[in-house]
């Protein structure tokens, strides 16, 4: 699932066991998008998350800390 943020800000999230929202579905925060899970060639269910700027790829976990509105 990608998540278009706006302001060239896009989020990425992959391995999920089942997704939640469909492809052009605006969605708010807090809104669940989906279930960790083990597809592909892994050991257990997990969340793997890319954030991008501006096309460029910078740290997810920095986000983690911001205030939800």
């Amino acid at each position: 699932v990608a998540l278009d943020h706006g302001e060239g800000v896009v989020s990425i999230y992959m391995h999920q066991s089942k997704l939640l929202v469909n492809e052009g579905e605006n969605i708010e925060a807090g809104h669940k998008i989906g279930l960790a899970g083990a597809t592909g060639a892994v050991t257990g269910a997990h969340l793997h998350m890319a954030v991008y700027i501006r096309r460029v790829p910078v740290e997810p976990t920095s986000f983690l800390v911001l205030p939800v509105r």
